[in-house]
């Protein structure tokens, strides 16, 4: 394979220039203020597939213009470059830890020659279903086939009738935990509080009846109510659990839930409460569960155990081996299909049946990402944000997190509610219509208005990387695989490098995108990327982390091993003037060593170091202490290290002066960089100051800490 492509043509001539923008300074406040923005509201193209911690398109397009915009005419970054088309045919860069594709969308952007490279197949699936050319009707049609078959039925499941007859279809359907307390054996409902919503603006919130369930809207302020039907008085916000403990009130013991769960065997859950789209209106109001509401479950749960051998859905076991986080097993779900009520398994196999009879093999693929996007929101691990009125999917946090009230979406759809089938479809032709014609936002005047570049976001899909030169324009190779090994790429052949690590011991993408992938094995069968393995590769990840089922443990030593390897195989295929740009982020000084290791003695030579917002204002992740800033690290392949010792003191220094040099910039632009930011982005310089010089592994790590340790900043 690698003497076929030696003879390859493919552009010698690098359009790296010599000495880059990127090298040198870039407008880090004009990215910011498009992050912030992009960071709360991602391009379509990216709203296509869950996938973590992708990093922002508009951050890696400003990389790529820095990257190939010569020093001398760096001006032309911060006066409207980012808002013009740009062509680089010849440009031939690598993303070898590729995840949700952003720098695979950039690059293609530029009309660039791309190669995305990562060990999960659920990742190639997405970049791949990001950038490939589909035409909008025949996905309309395909998707029009699976209505014709489902929509009625499932919508039949999610539809009930209100005591004076009106008609009215389920937009979400609310359970509840049933919970034995271990020293006296009484049963209760684990509600953490009896709110169902609540509204700032109109001073009001929903609430439900402790004692006989029933529902009612008090003012905002009140913390108790009197039902009306039963005259009990309900504390709103104090319910029988919190995090995760049950307080009893008969015994006034309290006990964590997970000492009442038993192997293999999920808590039982009643439905109490329903979210309804009444038959004529345009709003949502909230009902108590009736005993016609549980019939009409157990009717889709009877229909789905008489037809379970047949039903597309996974029956495989949640694997063990190579897991960072104890959950879902420890609460009993021993399988992925526990993860899911009857109803919800019955209505998705359904339309997965439909997905697979798809013989065009590019359209199943196309609905299918669809699919396996809605299964976040069709689980019984979604939780319901009361402040905002919608559900919350599983991984809305990087986890499998565990909820005592769970709420079941309508799987099909209304035009309420949030990840049905319907409404993931609709976001996959949002996304193909981006990529027919992207745009970037201007947000000069305040207001966002749309720039259409003129470019695609769309590109040819090469098998082989001889092929990415086959034809002019965009083209990609995706490949699947670990990056320790990039043997069908061939030496010297890369003008750029960018991409974004995995983040040490923070994420276990392969872990979570398993949920995924076992639905997708079912569906698209042996043309999926991944059908030959049942699970996603939890053990070859790279990624820290304890084995559950044993007391093996992938140090952060072999973590640096992988690394380290990865690198080297980008250090062969990179040209010698190539450049090499990766963001990150972290707190911890073993993480930087490792990148440290793994780049400079690579041979890389860094020569830029500088922040990034990585995160919009708002979310999950952007609480006090997070991390909201990468540092872009921009390296050139250098032959030979120099001898000499490093000063660690001068190096201290100069650590210092740039992290004072950074925050002193941005907060002439009102913008800061937090105590944790400051110490994440300390770390990131020492790659810097430590470049070209010859040390080993171990003198390198410690030097390192050395200085950490003299120059730490509070962590508060």
């Amino acid at each position: 394979m690698l003497a076929k492509t030696k003879r390859t043509k493919f552009p010698s001539k690098s359009p790296i220039p010599k000495k880059t923008a990127i090298e040198l300074d870039m407008p880090v406040e004009f990215m910011h203020g498009l992050a912030i923005r992009e960071g709360n509201s991602k391009k379509p193209v990216y709203e296509l597939h869950k996938w973590w911690a992708r990093r922002l398109g508009t951050c890696f397009r400003m990389l790529l213009l820095g990257a190939t915009t010569s020093s001398r005419k760096r001006h032309i970054l911060f006066n409207g470059a980012f808002f013009k088309a740009h062509s680089l045919e010849n440009l031939v860069v690598l993303d070898p830890f590729m995840g949700g594709g952003t720098s695979v969308v950039e690059s293609t952007k530029f009309g660039a020659k791309v190669i995305g490279v990562d060990i999960d197949p659920v990742a190639c699936l997405i970049a791949k279903k990001e950038i490939e050319a589909i035409n909008e009707s025949d996905l309309l049609i395909a998707f029009e086939k699976i209505e014709d078959k489902c929509a009625k039925k499932i919508k039949d499941r999610y539809t009930t009738r209100l005591p004076n007859g009106t008609s009215a279809i389920i937009v979400n359907a609310f359970w509840v935990d049933i919970l034995t307390c271990l020293e006296c054996k009484s049963i209760v409902d684990g509600h953490p509080h009896f709110r169902l919503s609540s509204d700032k603006n109109n001073f009001h919130q929903t609430v439900f009846c402790e004692s006989c369930g029933q529902i009612t809207n008090t003012h905002l302020n009140y913390k108790s109510f009197t039902c009306k039907n039963c005259n009990f008085r309900t504390n709103i916000d104090k319910g029988p659990t919190s995090l995760g403990i049950l307080n009893c009130s008969v015994c006034k013991t309290t006990t964590p839930i997970l000492k009442m769960v038993k192997k293999g065997k999920p808590l039982s859950r009643k439905l109490f409460a329903m979210e309804v789209l009444i038959d004529g209106q345009r709003r949502t109001t909230f009902i108590k569960a009736r005993k016609a509401d549980i019939t009409l479950y157990k009717k889709s749960q009877g229909e789905f155990k008489k037809n379970r051998a047949k039903l597309i859905f996974p029956k495989v076991k949640i694997p063990l081996e190579g897991r960072s986080d104890s959950r879902p097993i420890n609460h009993g779900f021993e399988t992925y299909a526990s993860l899911f009520n009857d109803r919800q398994l019955l209505c998705l196999s359904e339309i997965g049946k439909e997905i697979a009879k798809i013989k065009n093999k590019k359209i199943k693929e196309f609905i299918a990402i669809a699919f396996s996007d809605c299964l976040a929101s069709n689980n019984m691990l979604c939780a319901y944000a009361f402040g905002y009125k919608k559900l919350t999917p599983l991984f809305g946090l990087h986890g499998f997190r565990k909820i005592v009230r769970p709420v079941e979406n309508n799987v099909w759809g209304t035009e309420f509610g949030r990840g049905s089938f319907i409404k993931c479809f609709r976001k996959l032709l949002r996304a193909k219509k981006y990529s027919k014609r992207p745009y970037e936002f201007n947000y000069s005047n305040g207001m966002p208005k749309p720039i259409y570049t003129g470019e695609t976001a769309e590109s040819r899909i090469a098998t082989r990387f001889p092929l990415l030169f086959s034809k002019p324009g965009p083209s990609t190779f995706i490949l699947n695989s670990s990056s320790e090994n990039l043997r069908k790429i061939p030496n010297k052949s890369v003008d750029l490098i960018l991409t974004d690590p995995p983040y040490f011991d923070n994420i276990h993408y392969s872990e979570m995108s398993d949920f995924y992938h076992v639905w997708l094995r079912k569906i698209l069968g042996p043309s999926y990327v991944g059908f030959k393995n049942n699970h996603t590769p939890f053990v070859d990840s790279l990624f820290p982390t304890k084995y559950l089922d044993s007391s093996v443990v992938s140090s952060a030593q072999g973590f640096r091993k992988k690394i380290f390897q990865i690198f080297g195989e980008c250090r062969r295929v990179i040209k010698p003037n190539g450049l090499l740009i990766f963001t990150h982020h972290h707190r911890s000084l073993i993480a930087w060593q490792n990148l440290a290791v793994a780049v400079l003695l690579n041979r890389f030579s860094v020569k830029n170091v500088f922040p990034v917002r990585s995160e919009g204002r708002g979310g999950f992740h952007n609480s006090e202490g997070n991390l909201r800033w990468d540092a872009v690290v921009v390296a050139r392949p250098i032959k030979k290290l120099e001898n000499k010792n490093p000063s660690l003191k001068i190096i201290g220094k100069r650590v210092l002066n740039q992290l004072e040099y950074w925050k002193k910039r941005l907060e002439l632009s009102n913008i800061s960089l937090s105590d944790s930011d400051s110490i994440s982005m300390r770390r990131a310089f020492l790659l810097k100051e430590f470049s070209d010089f010859k040390v080993n592994e171990s003198d390198l790590m410690k030097m390192m800490a050395d200085v950490d340790l003299v120059h730490t900043l509070p962590n508060k």
